[in-house]
């Protein structure tokens, strides 16, 4: 759900003065004065861009299922990467943790691929939004003079200290830091999907440009259904047993442990409750007894998470950097299964204790366990609600629309910070 106060409504964007008098006028903003002043949204051209590769997670997950929303909505929209320009980014499984690059050649990665970003970017045609899903594609498109709308899907600086690619006050982590801070001040709204990550950029923006706004899950994909239940557990010949899932990397800062430790706990009392892990990283010899399935393509995880009877997300606090915004809790709730998660990061905002899910404080094994071995009647079905009205693509797609017609009209009133706009002119509260 967008949680901006200051946010404009569109029909008063839309009858602003300076609008109504440049449209089918020869001023070089007239074109985009015209469709702030259509009766009805009015079509954008959408350059969304990243520097992530185009694997299984959060980055590609987000910038596809976002696309496919806005053009379902009308909007011309086009992705590029470092690698080029197309319509959507192929997911292929994440690489492990022996094959991240450490903090110093991972900045010279980072600093030539933001560099032919850049020129990708200068490339790719007239847009009228570039969308930015990371700091390096923000600074990539700072030279366009088009809107920039930033996404925080993570805080870099401490997803490297997390990750073990540097040490603190090594300078590769304040070159990043820097990069962060450059990022947000340039986008003219950024974009978080928890409390958790608009706290931790505070420091870095002002707080009337940080939107709060769910991140999207494609409801025609997530969804109940048991035919796909019952072919799940007969494949994996699970028949009526109670099945707790884990879908995601198998890292140690990932919780997948606790969970392990919480199962055995069940285990000792005579519990029958089978364990399946979704995914793979280097914990996964030593993950047993469970059963394993690897890494998952992204479009069978539904099937995945109708077999199971409960998901669990155990994060853990590392490097002091928390689960920001998870997309596995609300794939879960779309399908209607019980989610369970540590009350950690942003994962607090997706469930509501007793509600929609159950919370644990994270790492400790014998709250998950009674927390999966508690009844949970209705809770399924009150958490797929939850996630429709706050998560689907059409809803998240909607709320960023408007944050796109936002960053439109202080472009056209000769943006300089979010305080310019004329709005005694406009008749517009101020932002």
């Amino acid at each position: 759900m967008c949680q901006l106060q200051h946010l404009v409504p569109m029909q008063a964007i839309r009858s602003v003065p300076w609008a109504q008098a440049l449209a089918g006028t020869e001023h070089p903003d007239a074109e985009g004065a015209q469709a702030l002043t259509m009766g009805s949204p009015s079509v954008m051209r959408i350059l969304m861009a990243t520097m992530a590769r185009p694997h299984i997670g959060g980055v590609g997950t987000y910038i596809n299922t976002l696309s496919t929303a806005l053009r379902e909505r009308g909007h011309h929209v086009r992705i590029v990467t470092p690698l080029g320009v197309t319509s959507r980014m192929p997911l292929r499984p994440a690489l492990a943790r022996g094959q991240l690059l450490s903090g110093p050649l991972f900045c010279a990665a980072y600093f030539a691929a933001q560099a032919v970003l850049s020129i990708r970017i200068a490339l790719a045609g007239r847009c009228d939004i570039i969308h930015c899903a990371d700091v390096g594609a923000a600074n990539a498109a700072r030279w366009q003079g088009i809107p920039i709308v930033t996404t925080a899907l993570a805080i870099l600086s401490k997803d490297m200290l997390a990750k073990g690619r540097v040490q603190r006050n090594h300078w590769a982590l304040r070159y990043m830091e820097r990069e962060e801070r450059r990022a947000y001040n340039r986008s003219r709204f950024v974009l978080v999907g928890s409390r958790y990550m608009r706290k931790n950029i505070r420091a870095w923006c002002e707080e009337k440009r940080i939107a709060l706004i769910g991140n999207p899950v494609d409801e025609h994909m997530f969804y109940p259904d048991p035919v796909l239940r019952q072919a799940f557990r007969a494949r994996h010949g699970l028949g009526d047993d109670f099945i707790v899932l884990y879908a995601g990397q198998l890292h140690e800062r990932k919780g997948v442990h606790v969970l392990l430790s919480a199962m055995k706990i069940l285990w000792e009392r005579g519990s029958s409750t089978k364990l399946i892990y979704a995914g793979d990283g280097p914990e996964r010899s030593r993950l047993g007894p469970a059963i394993m399935l690897g890494a998952v393509p992204y479009w069978d995880m539904n099937e995945v998470y109708n077999g199971a009877d409960v998901v669990v997300v155990p994060s853990l606090t590392s490097g002091g950097m928390q689960e920001v915004s998870p997309h596995t809790p609300i794939e879960a709730m779309m399908t209607g299964t019980v989610v369970v998660g540590s009350a950690t990061g942003g994962i607090v905002d997706l469930i509501r204790h007793g509600e929609t899910g159950l919370l644990v404080p994270e790492g400790d094994a014998p709250a998950l366990a009674r927390a999966i071995a508690q009844p949970q009647r209705g809770m399924g079905e009150r958490g797929r609600r939850f996630a429709l009205g706050a998560h689907s693509s059409s809803f998240v797609a909607a709320s960023v629309e408007d944050i796109y017609w936002q960053a439109l009209v202080h472009q056209f009133s000769g943006w300089q910070d979010p305080d310019d706009i004329n709005a005694e002119r406009a008749g517009l509260p101020r932002l």
